[in-house]
């Protein structure tokens, strides 16, 4: 790490804060395009740990020091239960501690944001104006690398066999959101080895086109007219650090980062800054509002053999994974453990008459609940079922203006009173997949539900009880042009000259799927919209 004295009030065309999925993509792209100096700030640091690099490994991040390790307010309608929201505290943030999956959102979602507010966010808006040929229906190779797994379970191949037979479409390059479309996921590996945008940025550092400062935590803007001045930052021995911007500042913080830093600069709803002893600067009632993620409910079944992927991985599996050939990164250690999944909507429960998937299904070889306990059973599978349009919205709040202090997170699940029967209808056409034949064959018994829960009550207690974050948290920062959007439609502050946000907190509401695509399409834009005002 750099010396205090040398990084106090050195100045930037571009600061970058966060170096997550969004910020490191956005860093590099600014870097690559050498439109000014840039300075990448992350809280953690690059990391070569195992866990991070071995797919099957990611759920051991969680509560390590590669996560923030954030946990929700307790949840009234989940039995009071504080939901754990794993977010990555490294180099290439949760990209580098999430299960791989790219599946962009749906055509249909762009189109929706257009109409609320979005103008020029659109799907064809958007391809015309900003993205190279078909980069929405595949991640251009300069992002990152992708492909299916190469080793798929047996298990996860009988559940897409299921899935077509139930009518569900097949796809084999699997990477936008599409409704009634399954498949292999596709992941952001290469032989194996996770690749995530933490990754990216070496040939830029070597060059000189890039300042990637670590072990900075991100405590506030200084504002001065209406522009962000300098970033007040705090080092890892508690020393404050000031760099001044000549450009524009983009927040890459997160959904739970970019609200907090906004709302310790001053920059949010008067009334709640000043309750927590933040003098307003920028009254801006919609920051840390509209807080949405993806609930899972797990519907795990006993399989009639015993070949899970494992917890723990011997000799010959780690030999496996560490060839130097094609068939490197093989075998369970390859494994992002949800290998498979599906898409599709319940005609009572359609958003827009069929266009836009309802429901995402995560096939996994585990029983979900106990993986990866060193006592978790190998002779379990799981159907884990998402309710991909809630209707429920929480809210995000800083206690105090400590930087290290979390945030209070509350995104009232379940509070609308029509997701819990838009998850019970899921979870009626999820039970009727796994009686199809191609998983008759592998399934002996349910398990969670249990196949004897069969009334409202019952399974209403099961979601109540059991059901999860799958970590897809968006919107406390949303896009748009009404009094309540925090950014417009291209990326600014409003009331703010020189600060944008480019990561999944500007979302009007979540995508039709997972959201490490759309984050980094997020920053994509971005970097062209910032290199257009160059």
């Amino acid at each position: 790490m750099q010396r205090k004295q040398e990084l106090d009030h050195r100045e930037y065309d571009f600061i970058i804060l966060g170096g997550g999925t969004a910020g490191c993509l956005l860093a590099r792209l600014l870097a690559e395009a050498d439109i000014g100096s840039v300075a990448l700030i992350e809280a953690g640091g690059a990391s070569a740990d195992v866990r991070t690099i071995a797919p099957a490994l990611y759920l051991r991040t969680f509560k390590s020091r590669l996560d923030w390790q954030f946990a929700t307010e307790p949840q009234a309608f989940l039995k009071g239960r504080r939901i754990p929201w794993p977010r990555g505290k490294t180099l290439g943030g949760s990209s580098a501690i999430n299960a791989l999956i790219y599946l962009q959102a749906a055509a249909a979602d762009f189109n929706r944001w257009s109409l609320n507010g979005c103008d020029e966010w659109d799907w064809q808006s958007l391809s015309r104006r900003l993205l190279p040929p078909n980069s929405m229906l595949r991640c251009p190779y300069s992002w990152l690398p992708l492909s299916a797994i190469q080793s798929p379970h047996p298990w996860s191949t009988s559940f897409i066999q299921a899935c077509v037979a139930s009518g569900i479409e097949q796809r084999d390059e699997w990477t936008q959101s599409e409704n009634q479309t399954c498949g292999l996921y596709s992941l952001t590996h290469h032989n194996g080895r996770r690749q995530h945008t933490g990754l990216q940025l070496s040939e830029m550092l070597a060059r000189g086109k890039l300042d990637v400062l670590h072990g900075m935590t991100i405590n506030k803007l200084q504002l001065v007219d209406g522009r962000v001045q300098s970033v007040e930052l705090v080092d890892c021995e508690r020393r404050t650090i000031r760099l001044s911007v000549s450009g524009e500042v983009i927040l890459c913080a997160g959904t739970i980062g970019s609200p907090s830093v906004l709302q310790r600069s001053g920059i949010g709803p008067a009334e709640l800054l000043r309750g927590v002893g933040v003098s307003p600067q920028v009254d801006l009632p919609g920051v840390g509002a509209n807080l949405q993620d993806h609930l899972v409910m797990p519907l795990i079944y006993r399989a009639k053999d015993n070949i899970g992927l494992p917890a723990r991985f011997d000799a010959a599996a780690r030999k496996h994974f560490r060839q130097p050939n094609d068939a490197a990164g093989c075998g369970p250690l390859g494994s992002n453990i949800a290998e498979a999944g599906a898409l599709f909507t319940v005609d009572q429960f359609s958003i827009d008459g069929g266009e836009t998937p309802d429901f995402q299904i995560h096939f996994t070889p585990t029983h979900y609940l106990k993986y990866p306990s060193r006592h978790a059973p190998t002779d379990h599978c799981t159907l884990a079922v998402t309710d991909l349009h809630p209707r429920s919205r929480g809210r995000l709040s800083i206690t105090g203006s400590d930087p290290h202090a979390s945030p209070n997170i509350d995104p009232a699940y379940m509070s609308h009173e029509e997701d819990m029967p838009r998850t019970l209808g899921a979870i009626d056409v999820t039970r009727s997949l796994a009686s199809n034949e191609a998983l008759r064959e592998i399934i002996a018994d349910e398990v969670l539900p249990g196949r004897r829960r069969t009334d409202v009550g019952s399974i209403v207690r099961c979601v109540e009880t059991y059901a999860m974050s799958i970590y897809h948290p968006v919107g406390t920062c949303r896009m748009g042009t009404d009094a309540n959007a925090v950014v417009d439609t291209n990326l600014r502050v409003h009331g703010i000259n020189n600060l944008r946000i480019a990561d999944a907190s500007v979302l009007p509401d979540l995508p039709s799927g997972n959201t490490q695509a759309i984050t980094m399409l997020v920053a994509y834009v971005a970097s062209r919209l910032l290199a257009a005002g160059r």
